[in-house]
């Protein structure tokens, strides 16, 4: 078994900042871009690809609190039922964070599969929470314009998309920190 944190980066706040902008232009790409790529209006989840991140490379506190934070701003411009998002990127998150000690995560295989389950399991646990407080749509069938069908779109669109956007983040992420030059 791997160790806590061994795959965990030393972030400082430039990092967190390079982070929080790079989410910040995803959602706005998700929200208006993103509608037009999928099948039903039903396009890529590019934060659900930030929060698996998160939950590969970030410590804890760090990462939960981020995941939260864009949940909440995808809520914020979902209109759906505020909250839902963010509590669901939480525990993607979570469980992302504890696979991580038992997977290899910088295989691309595994970062697909990650990708991929992710997606499903966010729009998957959003339908059963949309069917709970009575939101949901009144049929799930597996048609094209089925919400079935959109999610699985949706998974597939945010796979490969999602990879080359996972090394943006990686990247940004371990930007080493200019150290100021020391006078003689």
């Amino acid at each position: 078994m791997i160790e806590p944190e061994v795959r965990v980066i030393t972030w400082n706040y430039k990092t967190i900042l390079y982070l929080v902008g790079l989410g910040l232009l995803l959602l706005v790409l998700q929200t208006t871009i993103g509608l037009w790529a999928g099948p039903s209006g039903h396009g890529p989840e590019f934060l659900v690809v930030m929060v698996v991140f998160l939950g590969l490379k970030a410590p804890l506190a760090r990462g939960a609190i981020l995941s939260a934070g864009f949940g909440f701003l995808r809520d914020a411009t979902s209109g759906g039922i505020f909250g839902m998002c963010a509590a669901l990127f939480f525990v993607i998150f979570l469980a992302t964070h504890r696979a991580r000690q038992r997977l290899d995560p910088t295989a691309p295989y595994y970062l697909a599969l990650f990708i991929f389950l992710a997606t499903l399991g966010v729009g998957g646990l959003s339908v059963l929470m949309l069917h709970m407080f009575g939101w949901a749509p009144q049929s799930f069938s597996f048609s094209y314009y089925g919400p079935a069908a959109s999610l699985l779109m949706s998974s597939l669109l945010t796979m490969i998309l999602g990879l080359p956007l996972y090394w943006i983040c990686k990247w940004l992420a371990s930007q080493p920190e200019e150290q100021p030059e020391q006078e003689k």
